[in-house]
């Protein structure tokens, strides 16, 4: 009898952390230029309560991290194939997007994803350079609006 109870325990306690999201790589699909948002395919599969193993679903009009705030901000191309990190917020983004009350159940649910792009599975030329200069290092075009403040020299490697 005891034993059944633990195993009854168990068993529910496998099932609320199967429906539990933290994080996962994805992969971007689309771009949404007018909300700011992208598709996005998580990578990996799961398993629903009855056993069964699922690809998860593309996810629709998920909100991206760009580093800054709203009058400073740094932000890359996103392109389709583009990796990303999924994260899963503990609470409804409904309501911080609509700035709303909101008693939304789904806690850590997919439909609370954030992108971060940038993801990816090997070190990158930028990166490493990066690392070997201790600088940052920007590949491809780099378009400033606003003001340049330099204190120092500004010197050229050549091509």
């Amino acid at each position: 009898m005891m034993q059944e109870l633990v195993q009854a325990i168990e068993d529910t306690v496998a099932e609320k952390i199967n429906e539990l999201h933290t994080a996962l790589p994805g992969t971007i699909k689309t771009y949404n230029a007018k909300t700011g948002t992208i598709d996005v395919q998580p990578s990996g599969v799961y398993t629903a309560a009855n056993g069964e193993i699922y690809d998860y679903p593309l996810l629709t009009d998920v909100p991206i991290v760009v580093t800054g705030s709203a009058k400073i901000s740094i932000a890359a191309p996103i392109k389709s194939g583009d990796s990303c990190l999924l994260i899963f917020a503990e609470q409804s983004l409904e309501t911080w997007l609509s700035e709303s009350d909101d008693d939304n159940e789904l806690r850590f649910d997919l439909t609370n994803a954030i992108a971060i792009p940038g993801l990816t599975k090997v070190p990158v030329t930028a990166q490493n350079e990066a690392n070997k200069q201790n600088a940052i290092v920007v590949t491809g075009d780099f378009i400033v609006k606003g003001n340049v403040i330099v204190e120092g020299n500004i010197r050229s490697q050549g091509v």
